[in-house]
């Protein structure tokens, strides 16, 4: 039996990052509206966010190898919470950037420990599939709850409320470590030189099958993460959707993602279903089945009158997102037991800073277009580009998964050899320090799942 107080730390840890990134998406067109900037500048806070959040998980998850989860999260959610509180007193998008990507920082550090923890304290795959499952369902929570209160923030108080609230749940999530029970480190001095790191990196990068979790998990976020920090813009511009409608709107997504959570592990055990991977072939059809009726709506404007047609095929899409990001995740670091924080960390790195990158591009696109139309600043251009950007970023991660697991297929054991030579001075180092330990203290104490 999973405890409580502790699935509820983990919830908490793993749900940082995303109500960072969507407490404040209601605010978004308020920000351009008080600093006196254009999309991209205003997406500049969540790109800057995101390439922090990106960058610090490779090192975030190595440090928290070699020196234990604790001391790492705590100094984390304290940067956290600091930037949450300098972010609500900016004085400029220059400023609140900046704040922003500090904000990453902690965020990654809550995120990559969250999800090593998982990997240390429940060893049995079907019960760390089981919390995986639990935590994504509190992670595709946010998208509902998060937006509908900092609708009701924007629209009682103001767009510094929604960061006030952020150091609150920093400083929460902060008491609340002191729950996680203690454990050494996975490996002391596994990685502490920048080459180690490295190379242990790119032996990750260099197996396919590692690499294909990857890439399908990274492309089919990039397309929640345009929905996620767009589609403020579209529903309350375009479409003219009230402040204190739009979370309910939003909200409906998350739905999407809940049910397709919630639906990944039960479904892995149903018979027929070819387990975990066969559940992952599932979410990527449906992902693509949204995809596919996003790109006709984003190519045929007069199918986009009503926003329900953004709305539900958007929904569809994030019910392959809630299943498929559960199972690339196990999948992922299920073969990589003592490098779990490394792993998790370069997972969730190529997914913010790719994402980050995106971001940035698709307000640009509505920039443009919309200084094309004569809006000025006003991204009036409807759903067309977020809809057919969302079906590219599906069609990519179908494409390489399927390309980068035929290559696993097809190299088999050459690929394992690769990976191993790749990580040798990595597990060499993780090895000396615990046969130092070993010599020092009889043994390094195990960790127990309670």
């Amino acid at each position: 039996r999973v405890p409580f107080a502790l699935l509820a730390v983990l919830g908490a840890l793993t749900a940082l990052g995303p109500v960072t990134m969507e407490l404040y998406t209601p605010s978004l067109p308020r920000l351009a509206q008080f600093f006196g900037v254009g999309l991209a500048e205003v997406q500049g806070t969540i790109s800057s966010m995101m390439a922090t959040f990106g960058v610090a998980q490779v090192f975030v998850g190595n440090l928290s190898d070699t020196l234990g989860r604790r001391p790492i999260v705590a100094a984390g959610l304290a940067l956290y919470t600091y930037a949450s509180l300098s972010s609500a007193l900016a004085h400029s998008i220059a400023q609140l950037q900046l704040q922003r990507a500090a904000q990453g920082v902690g965020s990654a550090v809550a995120m990559v420990t969250g999800q090593a923890l998982v990997r240390d304290y429940f060893p049995d795959l079907k019960t760390r599939e089981r919390v995986t499952s639990r935590l994504a369902s509190v992670r595709a929570g946010c998208p509902l709850l998060a937006p509908i209160l900092g609708a009701y923030l924007q629209l009682w108080l103001d767009w510094p409320a929604t960061f006030v609230c952020m150091a609150a749940l920093g400083l929460a999530t902060l008491w609340g470590t002191r729950l996680i029970p203690p454990a050494p480190p996975k490996n002391p001095a596994g990685g502490a030189g920048l080459c180690a790191l490295l190379r242990a990196s790119l032996g990750l990068l260099r197996e396919s099958e590692f690499l294909s979790y990857v890439c399908a998990d990274v492309c089919n976020f990039v397309g929640f993460i345009n929905y996620v920090t767009t589609a403020s813009y579209v529903l309350q511009v375009h479409y003219g959707v009230p402040l204190a409608r739009f979370g309910l709107i939003y909200g409906v997504n998350a739905v999407g993602l809940i049910l397709g959570s919630e639906l990944s592990h039960r479904l892995s055990s149903v018979r027929g279903m070819g387990g975990q991977r066969g559940v992952l072939h599932l979410a990527l059809g449906v992902s693509t089945v949204g995809a596919a009726a996003l790109l006709v709506v984003g190519l045929s404007p007069g199918l986009a009158a009503s926003y329900w047609a953004l709305v539900v095929p958007s929904a569809v899409y994030n019910v392959g997102r809630g299943a498929l990001t559960v199972q690339c995740i196990t999948l992922a670091l299920e073969k990589h037991p003592a490098q779990a924080g490394l792993a998790s960390g370069l997972m969730f790195a190529v997914r913010a800073v790719v994402s980050a990158i995106a971001i940035t591009a698709l307000g640009v696109v509505y920039d443009e277009k919309g200084a094309e139309d004569g809006e000025g600043s006003r991204p009036d251009a409807g759903p067309g580009p977020l809809c057919v950007a969302m079906a590219l970023s599906q069609a990519c991660a179908l494409g390489l998964y399927t390309l980068l697991r035929w290559r696993a297929l097809r190299t088999g054991p050459a690929a394992g050899a690769d990976r191993a030579q790749g990580m040798a001075a990595f597990d060499g180092a993780a090895e000396g320090a615990e046969l130092e330990a070993g010599a020092a203290d009889g043994s390094l104490p195990a960790v127990q799942p309670e």
